[in-house]
């Protein structure tokens, strides 16, 4: 079993991989830092609303990139 997650895990990141810088970032930060959405807006320097948007928006297009 560890196997199959470990290549579900190399999967996923590879396909983080293929999104653009900016989708690649907050998907990083949310995820793989575990930073909240305060978080990202102080190290983003942007709105609570635009990091919400962004993050959704890049999680669509990650689940696309699964499909």
């Amino acid at each position: 079993a560890s196997d199959v997650y470990k290549r579900q895990y190399l999967n996923l990141l590879n396909k983080i991989g293929q999104l653009n810088k900016s989708d690649q970032e907050i998907i990083n930060l949310f995820y793989l830092e575990d930073l909240s959405y305060e978080q990202i807006t102080e190290r983003l320097n942007i709105s609570y609303a635009n990091a919400r948007t962004k993050l959704n928006r890049a999680k669509h297009k990650l689940r696309e990139h699964l499909n």
